[in-house]
C-alpha cells in the first residue's frame, strides 16, 4: 500500500524534475559542471562540486534530497543513446 507521504514527497519530485527540465538551459549557463538540487518548485537551488558536498549542503538548509531534483549539470549538452 502507497503511503500518503509517500505520494506527497513523488508530487514535490515530480514539480521539482519537471522545473530542472524547463531551466535546464539558465542552470547550464549559470552552474556548469555542478551537481545542482531543484528544491520548491524552483525556489531553492543548492549546488556542489561533489554529490557528498551536495548532499550535505541540503541538510544544512533542512531539505530533503529525496524530494529535490538532483542533477549533474554538464558544460556540454549531450544525449544518452540506448
Amino acid at each position: 500500500m502507497v503511503e500518503k507521504s509517500d505520494l506527497s514527497k513523488l508530487s514535490e519530485y515530480t514539480v521539482n524534475t519537471k522545473w530542472l527540465l524547463e531551466n535546464m538551459e539558465k542552470l547550464r549557463a549559470k552552474l556548469p559542471d555542478r551537481y545542482v538540487a531543484v528544491c520548491d518548485s524552483g525556489r531553492k537551488i543548492v549546488d556542489a562540486s561533489t554529490l557528498g558536498e551536495l548532499v550535505d549542503k541540503l541538510s544544512k538548509v533542512g531539505r530533503q534530497p529525496d524530494v529535490c531534483a538532483v542533477e549533474f549539470i554538464s558544460r556540454e549538452e549531450y544525449a544518452l543513446i540506448v
